[in-house]
Parts: structure tokens; sequence; C-alpha cells
């Protein structure tokens, strides 16, 4: 078994996610002050990296990949650390889709409650939903099990980014987050 120390965990879930934000700012060539989404990325093959975002900024591709990189390792490490709270045990591997059909029922419940919540409070999704599938070919269904489907290779995927592997994306980081954040927060609280 090994010994993990949770308050090293917290730094490293919270100095990725602080990393991962202003590598999405820079990305997407938005600020935070200007309410920051974390918008698709997506690859069509032949290496052509396109970013779907909703300002008329032009999006900086120098930052796509080491924005996939550390985001969808920190949404790793996040799920991580809900995993060894409910089963004390730290499980491996970086296949996102994998890790959260691992939590219990209620935190996946928690954490979609939460990511439906945050979901309707943004209007952007029927936009950018529309553009994946007409760029992109990508249908969604806006919950997080088919966004993590999407994405769930993102850190093996994308950090070697040279390599072409074909159509991937990566979206909805700062929800996923944010949803996940409050599961762990509701589990760990009782």
């Amino acid at each position: 078994m090994i010994s993990i120390d949770l308050k090293h965990v917290d730094a490293s879930s919270r100095r990725f996610h602080k990393t991962a934000v202003l590598l999405a700012e820079k990305a997407s060539n938005n600020s935070s002050a200007h309410t920051m989404k974390f918008h698709p990325i997506i690859v069509n093959g032949k290496s052509r990296l396109t970013a779907l975002t909703s300002t008329d900024r032009k999006p900086d591709s120098d930052f796509y990949t080491p924005y996939i990189v550390n985001a969808s390792l920190s949404l790793e490490i996040l799920l991580k650390w809900i995993l060894y709270i409910e089963k004390n045990e730290w499980v491996r591997g970086h296949n996102l889709t994998t890790l959260f059909q691992q939590l219990t029922p209620a935190s996946i419940n928690l954490a979609n409650s939460k990511f439906k919540e945050l979901h309707k409070a943004t209007p952007d999704y029927k936009s950018v939903k529309v553009k994946l599938k007409k760029e992109s070919g990508i249908t969604l269904n806006w919950s997080i099990a088919s966004i993590l489907s999407k994405s769930s290779l993102a850190f093996e995927q994308w950090r070697y980014a040279f390599e072409v592997k074909g159509k991937s994306c990566f979206l909805c980081y700062g929800e996923i987050y944010a949803a996940l954040l409050y599961a762990k927060s509701e589990i760990g609280s009782s």
C-alpha cells in the first residue's frame, strides 16, 4: 500500500489547477476578469488545432497543449483524491473516464448535480455544441461522463501532441473541476 500525504495532494491539485487556469486564459486570449470559460480545444486530424471560444479575440495556439496537459493532470489528481477518500487506496492510471466510473454513486451524483447547475448558468454551451458538431463532427451530451469520454486520455494524448492521433477534444475543464471539487468537499466533510 502506498502512503499518501493528503496535504501534498491538496497542494498539487491546487497548483495544477491554478496553472491550468492561467494557461487557459492565454490559450483562449481571455482573462478571468472577463468570466473565463474553458472552451473546447479540438484536433482535426493532420495536426490542425482549433479552439472554439465565445470571444472575438484570436486564440493563442502556443498554449493549447500546456493547458490541456496541466488541466487533465489536475482532474486526474482530483479524481484520485476523491477515490482515496472513499476507498483509502491510491489508484493508478491516467484515464479520466475509468477514474470517474470508480467513484461511488453518491460522489457521481454530487458531481453531476453541481455540473448541471454550472452548465445551466453558462449560455455559451448551445453555440459551442453546434460549432463542435459542425467543425469536428463530435456530438456531445452535456454530462460529465459524456465529456470525459471524449477527453479521458487527454494527458496521454496531448503531452506528446506532435504524435498525430486523430480527432480528440478537451472541454469543460473549469466546470468539471468545480463539480468534482464540490463532491470532494461534500464527501470529505461527512
